[in-house]
């Protein structure tokens, strides 16, 4: 089975609006209502969304198709998806999303999770190489080892920090 899931746990802090990130609308749509979109596109089964208790009003006031789950502790990307542990079987594919995350093609999650299927990936990730972008952490690749390295954690952008990390992952349920 393809599970998604969104995390939209934060506080929305930089975005300086009481509206949670992810429901900002572009051209008419929500980021998170394109991005569930994008995910009914790629054929997964099961959607999730990560609130915080201040969030969820507002998140299901749009009626979306999906199942919540709530983050206590508002406290990073790794703590949202901590709540989804344990919702997953070592057979699924799992799709996890950024809710700030716009995505303006619905065909890259499904490409996305071709390609790592078609390529027996555990893991992946999409990124971009910039080293000139602001706002966005780092990926470090090293003996088939990830890492992610926010910004206010660098001390300096160099070459081999040059991989933006753009929120979208995938990794098999093992």
């Amino acid at each position: 089975m393809k599970v998604g899931v969104i995390l939209a746990g934060g506080k929305s802090s930089r975005f300086s609006s009481d509206l949670p990130k992810g429901l900002h609308k572009i051209d008419g749509k929500s980021i998170v209502e394109r991005i569930i979109e994008c995910f009914e596109y790629a054929g997964v089964n099961k959607i999730f969304i990560v609130v915080n208790n201040d969030s969820y009003s507002y998140y299901v006031k749009e009626n979306f198709k999906v199942d919540y789950l709530f983050q206590n502790k508002i406290n990073g990307t790794g703590s949202a998806f901590y709540c989804f542990n344990g919702l997953y079987s070592d057979k699924d594919e799992v799709i996890v999303v950024n809710s700030d995350c716009f995505i303006y093609d619905r065909c890259v999650i499904r490409d996305f999770c071709d390609k790592c299927r078609v390529n027996n990936f555990e893991l992946g990730v999409v990124a971009r190489n910039d080293k000139d972008i602001k706002g966005y952490g780092r990926i470090k690749s090293f003996n088939n080892k990830i890492t992610i390295i926010e910004e206010k954690d660098l001390s300096v952008v160099s070459d081999d920090l040059s991989l933006i990390n753009l929120g979208i992952y995938f990794f098999k349920g093992t």
